[in-house]
């Protein structure tokens, strides 16, 4: 008695993946982030620019108006930073 064919799913269930594992490397963002921030810790070093708004000083709760008011999701990233030229 002959069996029936494999159904499709049957035949993607015995499907292997080799998967390599995940190494410790840097995240891919994590090189443009530190020139930006290279970048912006220079100028206000130099004094060309003045701190307008930045993320961190809003989830601290340190400002107010419509800036103070800007939404902080729980576990986001505090990347904005805004700057003014003097």
């Amino acid at each position: 008695m002959a069996s029936p064919p494999p159904s499709l799913a049957d035949e993607l269930k015995s499907l292997r993946i080799d998967r390599v594992p995940a190494g410790r490397s840097l995240p891919r963002w994590i090189v443009p982030a530190v020139a930006v921030a290279a970048v912006a810790v220079a100028a206000l070093i130099g004094d060309a620019y003045a701190p307008e708004f930045s993320s961190h000083r809003a989830s601290a709760g340190r400002l107010n108006g419509v800036l103070g008011g800007l939404p902080l999701v729980p576990g986001a990233m505090e990347s904005s930073l805004w700057l003014t030229k003097r």
